[in-house]
């Protein structure tokens, strides 16, 4: 468990870094750039995201989640994620005058073409990834993670100082993915050779399929937001809701994502169900406690905060994002049942759990579209309630106590929620400055969660956490 953790810590440690770049150049960005640049740019990347994951096809987790891969079989992962990533990158591209047609904006045709480009460049990463995972190289991969997140930023603010506007954030795509397969290949030790017969990948291309129609209906459910808000908005509104859609997704993404080929690795080699589920309770706490918090403190300090970070042009944001936080609450607490069903290779059952869910989100985005932003933030969450109910019910089916995760993660939902409720109170109830406004709400936050480690239970809670971190 210590190796468990130390890999965590590493991980968590690294995201928080990537995560200080991300939200100053968050902050950077939105000064130099409009919210109809973000939204124009978005048009596209509601495509280029479900893209992506076609051309991942699932092989990454497939790759991670073997107990052995022959030198043969490696190479036939590269060079099937090679081919995926030219296929998503070329239909990327092609979809152009269709998107142009759908959004009413045509300057979406050529951002597609460039936005195409850092796909193929991604696909040629993922193995390389893959390798210095199983080899358990987390501190590198870290170090790969922060210095292109780093590189990106810097091509994306010289860009826009350079008046380029939207190509700015073109810009950082491609200088991101650029730096990090250069770092990928120089690092992994490993370089591609013959392929094994297809053949032989059939029990990875199962599994990917499998984890790939997961992820395009989780991706389907996520974006046909942005493309309905985009289409019945405009791009101003568009990127209000996508700006505020991505600050969300930045705390929980930026965790949680990267932590799964920690976790996942050390849930497949748990002897029973006993190993099986002290280690997803673990995890629960882990993840519960500062997930709930950071999303508790940014739901009760976006009104003010986008004023103080963003400008004006900004404040809409603030609601929006207060919305889409009650939903991140359900997916922080609810990404335990992800690990458990892919470390026991049940992607089928996991399908199942999460589509109801995706289709609220998808129905619910297209009906509450005309209405506004907020109204489609409401639909988004919603749906992820519906998720966290299907998947607690379902993955019993792969030996999981849910009665103890759900009890795991209930004291720092309750803390979270408490929090929220004072800090927001004093947005309420006073009439001052947004600086100020702010500065009452981080601090009425702080002051609740601090009272709440005179309750014996969350202390030894979060000495627990710390423990766990510190290895």
């Amino acid at each position: 468990m210590s190796s468990l953790a130390s890999h965590a810590r590493v991980t968590l440690i690294s995201q928080w870094t990537r995560l200080l770049i991300q939200i100053v150049g968050f902050v950077a960005l939105s000064r130099l750039l409009t919210p109809a640049d973000f939204g124009i740019v978005a048009m596209v990347s509601s495509i280029v995201i479900i893209a992506g994951v076609v051309a991942d096809f699932g092989l990454s987790l497939a790759g991670i989640q073997a107990a052995s891969l022959s030198q043969g079989e490696k190479s036939s992962l590269f060079f099937l994620n090679a081919g995926a990533g030219l296929i998503a990158a070329a239909v990327v591209a092609a979809s152009g005058p269709a998107l142009a047609a759908f959004y009413g904006e045509p300057s979406v045709v050529l951002v597609a073409v460039v936005l195409a480009l850092p796909l193929v460049i991604m696909s040629l990463s993922v193995q390389f990834r893959v390798e210095m995972t199983r080899a358990s190289r987390y501190s590198a991969l870290a170090m790969q993670d922060v210095v292109s997140a780093g590189g990106g930023l810097i091509a994306a603010v010289l860009a826009a100082l350079a008046g380029w506007g939207y190509w700015a954030l073109a810009a950082q795509s491609l200088a991101q993915a650029l730096v990090l397969l250069a770092l990928a290949t120089a690092q992994a030790r490993w370089w591609p050779g013959r392929p094994a017969p297809l053949r032989e990948m059939r029990s990875f291309l199962v599994f990917g399929g499998n984890s790939l129609a997961l992820q395009v209906a989780n991706l389907a459910s996520t974006t046909v937001d942005v493309m309905f808000v985009g289409r019945a908005q405009g791009p101003t509104t568009l990127g209000l809701y996508s700006r505020a859609s991505q600050l969300v997704s930045m705390l929980i993404l930026q965790i949680v994502s990267p932590l799964t080929r920690v976790i996942l690795p050390r849930l497949s080699r748990a002897h029973d169900d006993a190993e099986f589920n002290r280690v997803l309770h673990r995890t629960q706490r882990i993840v519960s406690y500062p997930l709930l918090a950071a999303v508790s403190l940014l739901a009760a300090a976006a009104p003010a905060g986008v004023v103080v970070a963003f400008g004006s042009s900004w404040t809409d944001m603030g609601s929006i994002a207060q919305i889409l936080c009650v939903g991140a609450a359900f997916q922080a607490i609810g990404f335990i049942y992800y690990w458990a069903l892919l470390a026991r290779a049940r992607t089928g059952v996991l399908l199942v759990a999460e589509l109801p869910g995706r289709v609220v989100m998808i129905a619910g985005a297209i009906l509450a579209a005309p209405i506004g932003a907020d109204a489609v933030a409401a639909a988004m969450s919603l749906g992820q309630f519906v998720i966290l109910v299907g998947s607690t019910v379902l993955v019993r089916r792969a030996g999981v106590d849910t009665i103890g995760t759900v009890r795991v993660a209930l004291r720092p939902l309750v803390l979270a929620v408490l929090c929220f409720a004072a800090a927001a109170s004093v947005a309420l109830y006073t009439e001052v400055s947004p600086f100020i406004e702010l500065l009452a709400v981080v601090a009425v936050w702080l002051g609740i969660a601090g009272l709440s480690l005179v309750v014996p239970s969350v202390r030894r809670d979060v000495r627990s956490v710390l423990a766990s971190v510190r290895g």
